[in-house]
């Protein structure tokens, strides 16, 4: 099974899955499943960016739910 880790490309600026190619210590080698370059992150950046990402989605899906709902009552 192949393990994904959401994550900011510094090549492609993309917010996407990386895939964890090795981890040793507490760094991840990272491959970007957009444009395929490499990071290398420590553990404790990585899963802070994943807790803000998901926070950020959740707000997002939020509002677009009290938008929908707003629409429906009119």
């Amino acid at each position: 099974m192949v393990q994904a880790r959401i994550y900011n490309c510094p090549i492609c600026n993309a917010d996407t899955p990386h895939i964890v190619k090795g981890k040793r210590g507490d760094v991840f080698g990272l491959e970007c499943s957009n444009c395929a370059s490499g990071s290398l992150v420590r553990q404790d950046e990585l899963d802070n960016y994943e807790v803000q990402w998901e926070e950020d989605l959740r707000k997002l899906l939020e509002n677009l739910s009290a938008e929908f709902e707003g629409d429906e009552q009119q």
